[in-house]
């Protein structure tokens, strides 16, 4: 099928090109890939997986998946695993941190520069469980790991949360933001960040946020805008939280103003877990956790313009009446697109479903990647590759990885699961010219 796609765009373009078609409208199709194990069994010791990231390696055309481990008998680690384009394991597993005391929720950026990847997690350096640094270390395209890791942030009388990472493409560097718990009052206190060079040199930005307990940021990068965009949730009560955001600047890291902080969702529902993606031009969609009841929440999502406006209102990513929660989502730098992903509980137990679009757009395809089957699916997350045919990155190809746990089975470990989306067919609707 791949083969008669590209055969077919082909045509496509020289019929265009010559004046003897016009395209109304190009439809992409993806096929669920089989789902392939990114985490199979270790010996002499097995470990529980938790809590998955993945970035695209462009040049060559591989992923890497990053995760935190965890045995009876040890403390929590940070664990790796390249994969190709296909969905086939390169290498064993890499350690890129372990010892004593947890290391947690990693994140994972590429950083094409240099060729190699960021991984920046969280740190229980007093092994307490209630202070936490926030630490990084480079893992080479290769998988190696010359350098030494390096710690970020720490700071007295504060605990800090999910770093997540994105690349500036012009500094060649890589910008970390993450929030802040006070842990004397046990309240969030700001949202932050810090440069990363490509020496592994450590930069603060200025504070990005405190107002109302902000935490749960995320953040991404636009080529064309030069500039990040941030998205947190903070507190308007106790119970209700809102998703807000801000441009930061590609060379500071200071909040752009104007248009300064603006509002993305501050409906009285409250709302989750905030993620952004770009086209790379001049849009972004927020998507977002939307809780109806303790039960039923659903996932939604708000498209901004490089002004920091709303464009349209918000739209339904999905809504059922299933629980649905943690979502994630990844860009399609070259179509525009974005690929939402999300955990979703049935009546049977926890499946992964996904969504692609066209950013500034409201026409979903919804798809289930991962149903439940004596199998609990959890926690994925996405990234989006490229495979060249030639010099021409096409198509781009997205992977999915989330946890698969068998409840029902206390021997069996906790796996991290895949599954590529293969680009399947390119419907062309033609329109003939007179």
């Amino acid at each position: 099928m791949k083969s008669k796609s590209l055969k077919w765009l082909g045509i496509l373009m020289v019929l265009t090109t010559i004046g003897l078609v016009m395209p109304v409208i190009t439809l992409m199709a993806y096929e669920v890939g089989p789902e392939f194990v990114v985490s199979p069994p270790t010996f002499p010791f097995d470990f529980d997986g938790y809590l998955p990231s993945v970035a695209a390696n462009y040049d060559d055309q591989e992923f890497l998946v990053v995760w935190h481990s965890k045995s009876q008998f040890s403390d929590r680690h940070i664990k790796g695993q390249r994969i190709t384009i296909d969905g086939t394991l390169i290498g064993n597993q890499i350690t890129i941190s372990s010892g004593t005391n947890d290391r947690v929720q990693p994140c994972v950026d590429y950083d094409f520069h240099n060729n190699r990847y960021l991984v920046v997690w969280m740190y229980d350096a007093g092994g307490t469980g209630t202070s936490y640094e926030i630490w990084g270390r480079y893992v080479n395209a290769d998988g190696s790991q010359p350098d030494p890791e390096f710690k970020i942030i720490s700071w007295p009388n504060r605990s800090f949360w999910t770093p997540k990472i994105a690349v500036n493409k012009f500094y060649a560097n890589q910008l970390v933001v993450w929030n802040a718990l006070d842990t004397q009052t046990g309240q969030f206190s700001d949202i932050a960040g810090a440069f990363i060079s490509g020496s592994g040199v450590v930069t603060p930005i200025p504070l990005i946020t405190t107002a109302n307990s902000p935490h749960q940021v995320s953040i991404i990068y636009c080529n064309l805008c030069a500039k990040f965009m941030a998205v947190w949730r903070q507190m308007t009560s106790a119970s209700n939280g809102d998703i807000y955001g801000a441009f930061l600047s590609q060379s500071s890291g200071a909040v752009i103003n104007p248009p300064g902080i603006f509002e993305v969702n501050s409906s009285t529902l409250d709302q989750n877990f905030p993620t952004v993606a770009t086209d790379d031009n001049n849009l972004y969609v927020v998507v977002y956790q939307n809780t109806y009841s303790g039960s039923d929440r659903d996932i939604w999502a708000q498209t901004i313009d490089a002004q920091g406006n709303k464009i349209g209102l918000p739209f339904v990513v999905s809504i059922t009446t299933d629980d649905e929660t943690s979502p994630q989502v990844a860009s399609f730098l070259n179509s525009g697109k974005a690929l939402a992903v999300w955990e979703r509980k049935t009546a049977t137990g926890k499946a992964v479903w996904a969504a692609d679009w066209k950013i500034g757009q409201t026409a979903l395809n919804r798809m289930e990647l991962a149903s439940y089957a004596f199998w609990e699916n959890e926690t994925p997350a996405a990234a989006v590759g490229y495979k060249f045919t030639g010099a021409v990155p096409i198509p781009e190809v997205p992977v999915v990885v989330y946890v698969g746990d068998s409840t029902g089975d206390p021997n069996e470990y906790r796996r991290i699961y895949g599954r590529v989306l293969v680009f399947e067919k390119v419907f062309l609707p033609l329109l003939l010219k007179n």
